[in-house]
C-alpha cells in the first residue's frame, strides 16, 4: 500500500510538472508572452520557491496533500482579491497596473473583483488566495524581487499567491500586459487555474539592469528622470549601506569618477562604456538615490580647474521688467551674468523671448569684459544655467542664439528638465502643460513654454555647447568658483510634479574669496524645503537670489520660509521691478529676509536689497564682496 501511495504521488507530481509546460487553455501550446520567457523548473531550483512539502523515500503522502494549481475562479466564483501597494498616486503604472490586472480577471469570470492593499503587515494572510500587483508587502512580493533585475519583470505563482512585479513602470505595464494574457489563457468555463510553477521574466529597461542590486534597505521606487535617465529609490537605509552599494558597482565594472561629500549627504558619479551612474545618500531620509543615464561628459575636476587669474569677479543682474502691448509691466524674467576670474562667465537664464533680453545680456557682458577683450573677440560663457523651462527664463537663448553665437562661445548648458513620462503623468493633476503647450489649469503660462524645452538640444548643436543634465550633488569648478547643484528634479520624485517652477535648479556658488551666493531661480517651496533638510545650516549665504521675483512659492510657503531662515543673507538681488520688490516684500515668505517696515523682518544679517529694474537696466555686485560695493548702471 505504501509503495502505491509513493507511485501515485510521484505520478501527481510529475503530471503536474508536464502541465506548466502546455498552455492554460488547453491548445498544446505554449503561453507567449511576447520577447518574454516562460520559464518551469523543478522544485528547489532557483526559478521557483522551495516546496517544503514535496514527498521523499521516508514519507508517505496522500494524493490530497499535493499542492496542485492556483486557482482565482472556480465557475465563475471569484476567490481571489487583488492586492496592490497604496503609497502610489492613481496616475502611477504601479496602480494602473493593478487596475488592468483586476479588469482581466473580471473580463474572465465576469464578476467584479476586489481590490486593496495591506501596507500594514498585520493585514497579511499567507492562506488567502491573492494577486499582489507591484510593491506589496508580502513576503511573497520580497521573493519575487530577489528573482529579477531593476529593470525586468515577473509574473510568479509562490503559495497562494500571484505576483507581478517590476522595480520600474515600464516593467509594472508589461508585467501588467503578461499576467492579463496569462489570465486569459488559463481560464475556461468561468475557471481561471494557474500552474503552480508558473514564472514568467522579461526586460523592460535595459539600462537598469546595468545596476547591481542594492543590499539592505527597502525598495521604494523607480522613478524616470529627464536626460534618458532612471533612478532608484532605496528608503530606510544608512551610509554603510550606501558604500557598500559604491563598493558593488565597482564589482560589476563601474570606475569611480568622483565623490562628494555636502554636510551628512554623500554623492558620487561611476561610469562604464555606456552609462553614467549618479549615486547619492540623503540623510534627512534615510535614503539612497541611484540615476543611470547614457554615458554623460564629466562635469570635471577640482584638479582640471587650471587658469590664469586676469580680474576679480562680479555677478551682474539683468533687468527684465518691460511694457508690453497692452500697456501692463511685467515684473518677471531672470537673468544674471557672473564674471569669473579668467574673464568667462557664467550665465543663469537669459529672460523672455524678446531680441533685447539677448541684446542687453551680450553688451552687460562686453561691458564686463572690455578691460581684458577687444570688442571684436567672442567672449566665453563655460556654464550656461537654465533653471527651469518659463519662457520668462529661457527663451531669449531658445528663440536669440544667433544673437548669442555672434558674440560669444558656449561650452556647457545645464538643466535638469522633467522626463516626457513624468509630466504626461502630472498633467491630469496639476495641469503643468498638455502636449502642445497650453496650461490646462493650476499651472499658468505660454503656448510652448514647457512642451519647446526640447529645442536646447538644438540650440545647443547649434551653439557647438555640450548639453548636460545636472544631478544632485554634482560640483562644477570654475575659475574662481564653485558651483555646488544642491537641489535637482531628481530629488523630488517619485512625487508628481506639481508645478513646472519644482524643476528649478537650486546652486550654492562659493567664489575664491569665500563669499556664498545661492542661486535658487524660481524654487517652489517643496524644493526649498528640501534643501533645508537636506543641508541645514549649508545654506547660509551672503548673497541670495530672491526665487520666483518674490511671489509665492506654489502652496508651500512654509518650505521657502524654512531655507530662508537657514540662508541668513545679508545682500539680495530680487529679479523684479523696483515697485514690485516694495509690494511683495510684505508677504510672509519674503519678510524673513527683509521688510522696509522691520528693517529686515527676521533675518538678522540683512543689510541691502537691490531689484533688478526694466530693460537695460543692471545691478553689479562687485569683488572682493563687501555691503556696499555693488552699483546700478545702464546698459548701452
Amino acid at each position: 500500500m505504501k509503495f502505491y501511495a509513493k507511485l501515485l504521488a510521484l505520478l501527481l507530481a510529475l503530471l503536474t510538472v508536464v502541465s506548466a509546460f502546455v498552455a492554460c487553455d488547453n491548445t498544446g501550446d505554449p503561453v507567449e508572452s511576447g520577447d518574454d520567457s516562460f520559464t518551469e523548473a523543478p522544485l528547489g531550483s532557483d526559478n521557483i520557491p522551495n516546496d517544503t512539502n514535496a514527498p521523499s523515500d521516508e514519507t508517505t503522502v496522500a494524493p490530497e496533500a499535493i499542492e496542485g494549481d492556483l486557482v482565482l475562479a472556480e465557475n465563475g466564483k471569484v476567490l481571489c482579491k487583488v492586492i496592490r501597494y497604496d503609497n502610489y498616486h492613481e496616475t502611477s503604472d504601479y496602480v494602473v497596473a493593478a487596475t488592468d490586472v483586476k479588469a482581466a480577471i473580471e473580463k474572465a469570470t465576469g464578476k467584479s473583483v476586489r481590490m486593496g492593499s495591506n501596507f500594514e503587515k498585520s493585514q497579511l494572510d499567507a492562506e488567502a488566495v491573492e494577486v499582489l500587483v507591484g510593491y506589496t508587502t508580502n513576503p511573497e512580493t520580497e521573493e519575487i524581487m530577489g528573482k529579477i533585475g531593476y529593470g525586468e519583470y515577473a509574473v510568479a505563482v509562490v503559495g497562494h499567491k500571484l505576483v507581478v512585479m517590476a522595480y520600474s513602470c515600464d516593467g509594472m505595464v508589461d508585467a501588467a500586459k503578461a499576467a492579463a494574457k496569462l489570465i486569459n489563457d488559463c481560464t475556461k468555463d468561468g475557471t481561471i487555474s494557474i500552474p503552480r510553477d508558473t514564472f514568467i521574466k522579461g526586460t523592460s529597461v535595459e539600462q537598469l539592469n546595468s545596476l547591481p542590486e542594492y543590499n539592505g534597505g527597502r525598495f521604494y521606487s523607480e522613478y524616470v528622470c529627464g536626460g534618458n535617465g532612471n533612478e532608484i529609490i532605496i528608503k530606510d537605509t544608512n551610509a554603510t549601506e550606501y558604500s557598500a552599494y559604491l563598493a558593488e558597482l565597482k564589482k560589476a565594472g563601474f570606475t569611480e569618477y568622483t565623490k562628494t561629500t555636502i554636510t551628512e549627504n554623500q554623492f558620487a558619479t561611476y561610469t562604464n562604456a555606456k552609462y553614467t551612474v549618479s549615486a547619492g545618500y540623503y540623510d534627512y531620509e534615510s535614503s539612497t538615490r541611484v540615476v543611470i543615464e547614457p554615458i554623460a561628459k564629466p562635469v570635471g575636476l577640482k584638479s582640471e580647474n587650471v587658469y590664469t587669474k586676469i580680474t576679480e569677479p562680479a555677478i551682474t543682474m539683468l533687468g527684465c521688467g518691460y511694457v508690453d502691448s497692452a500697456g501692463d509691466t511685467s515684473h518677471s524674467g531672470l537673468s544674471i551674468v557672473i564674471r569669473l576670474e579668467d574673464g568667462s562667465f557664467v550665465v543663469v537664464d537669459g529672460a523672455h523671448n524678446r531680441k533685447q533680453k539677448a541684446d542687453q545680456l551680450v553688451k552687460a557682458m562686453r561691458e564686463m569684459s572690455k578691460e581684458y577683450l577687444s570688442s571684436t573677440e567672442k567672449m566665453t560663457v563655460s556654464e550656461w544655467i537654465v533653471t527651469h523651462p518659463h519662457n520668462d527664463h529661457y527663451d531669449a537663448l531658445l528663440k536669440h542664439y544667433n544673437t548669442i553665437k555672434a558674440a560669444c562661445k558656449v561650452e556647457r548648458i545645464i538643466v535638469n528638465i522633467i522626463s516626457d513620462t513624468e509630466r504626461s503623468r502630472a498633467i491630469p493633476v496639476h495641469g503643468i502643460y498638455d502636449a502642445s503647450g497650453e496650461a490646462v489649469n493650476g499651472d499658468i503660462g505660454t503656448k510652448s513654454s514647457m512642451s519647446r524645452w526640447k529645442e536646447l538640444y538644438t540650440v545647443a548643436r547649434l551653439l557647438g555647447a555640450e548639453l548636460h543634465f545636472g544631478r544632485t550633488g554634482q560640483v562644477f569648478y570654475e575659475p574662481g568658483l564653485t558651483m555646488e547643484l544642491l537641489y535637482t528634479l531628481d530629488s523630488y520624485g517619485p512625487r508628481l510634479l506639481n508645478a513646472v517652477n519644482t524643476q528649478s535648479l537650486i546652486f550654492k556658488m562659493t567664489f575664491s574669496d569665500g563669499t556664498v551666493f545661492m542661486m535658487t531661480g524660481d524654487a517652489t517651496g517643496h524644493g526649498m524645503e528640501i534643501c533645508a533638510k537636506m543641508y541645514g545650516d549649508y545654506l547660509k549665504c551672503d548673497i541670495l537670489q530672491v526665487s520666483h521675483h518674490g511671489a509665492g512659492t506654489w502652496n508651500n510657503n512654509s518650505g521657502t520660509i524654512s531655507a530662508y531662515k537657514l540662508m541668513k543673507p545679508a545682500t539680495l538681488l530680487w529679479p523684479s521691478t523696483h515697485d514690485y520688490v516694495e509690494r511683495s516684500s510684505t508677504n510672509s515668505w519674503n519678510v524673513v529676509l527683509y521688510s522696509p517696515a522691520t528693517k529686515g523682518g527676521a533675518n538678522p544679517n540683512y543689510k541691502e536689497v537691490y531689484g533688478a529694474g526694466m530693460e537695460y537696466d543692471a545691478v553689479t555686485v562687485n569683488f572682493p564682496y563687501a555691503v556696499g560695493n555693488s552699483k546700478y548702471w545702464k546698459i548701452s
